[in-house]
């Protein structure tokens, strides 16, 4: 039986929003009282053991979901994802930046809320792909399938994942979103989009770090070549898309 996607359809998005609430509450009155920050990794870090308490009878699930971690889809299919849309977030962010005439004022796509140092890249690179798949895809999705169909649940949760990202990154994370759900529902193994959203900011986060001086958006070749491979990717993901949603209906 697969214990660890029955375990995840029922924790109640109620049980999470009063995590939630908690945690930030604390938080600010550590902050207020205290006069000490406290990095927002808290909250993510309290919900992913909250859900791991909620799955600790599912170890051997766990074990086995880990070992058939490609046998729905390959590395060489994960990779081709994530980059197709690395390629798709940085043409929305060429669009972003010349809308703006601004580069990264805020957080403007989701592959960008964090610094490339220390703590920051810990909760980017590690717990954020932890943290929003187990939320998303493994909670509001599975909660939404239960009153909508699956494609309608997909959508909602997708939007959902979009809006809380800041101007510029929020249809590049719906898009994203998308897929990360259709890796689950394919797969039925929450590793996977958790695998794939590791990669997406791991690359992310990388070539912030490479591009320290902001060619991309400052380089017109560089610019062009990345707009024609965000072109090419928007393409392949819509057909990917529609092909996807037409075989879950």
């Amino acid at each position: 039986m697969d214990y660890i996607n029955k375990t995840l359809s029922h924790i109640k998005i109620i049980e999470i929003l009063i995590i939630f609430l908690v945690l930030y509450l604390f938080i600010l009155a550590i902050e207020t009282f205290l006069n000490f920050a406290i990095d927002e990794i808290v909250v993510y870090i309290g919900i992913i053991l909250f859900v791991v308490y909620k799955l600790r009878n599912c170890k051997e699930d766990l074990i086995f979901k880990s070992k058939t971690l490609f046998d729905k889809f390959s590395f060489k299919e994960i990779l081709i994802i994530v980059l197709l849309n690395i390629f798709f977030s940085y043409g929305m962010l060429i669009i972003t930046h010349f809308l703006e005439q601004s580069f990264l004022s805020g957080e403007l796509a989701y592959i960008f809320d964090s610094s490339i140092l220390g703590i920051s890249l810990l909760s980017s690179v590690v717990v954020a792909p932890i943290f929003e798949e187990l939320l998303f895809r493994g909670i509001f999705l599975q909660r939404l399938h239960i009153v909508f169909k699956i494609t309608t649940a997909i959508l909602i949760t997708s939007i959902l994942f979009g809006i809380v990202h800041n101007f510029g990154g929020i249809i590049s994370a719906i898009v994203f979103g998308i897929c990360m759900c259709i890796l689950y529902v394919k797969s039925q193994n929450i590793l996977v989009p958790i695998f794939a959203h590791f990669l997406n900011n791991l690359f992310a986060e990388t070539i912030v770090i490479i591009d320290y001086n902001n060619l991309i958006f400052t380089n017109i070749l560089i610019i062009v070549i990345f707009s024609i491979l965000a072109i090419i990717s928007a393409c392949f993901l819509a057909i990917s898309i529609k092909k996807e949603f037409s075989s879950l209906k």
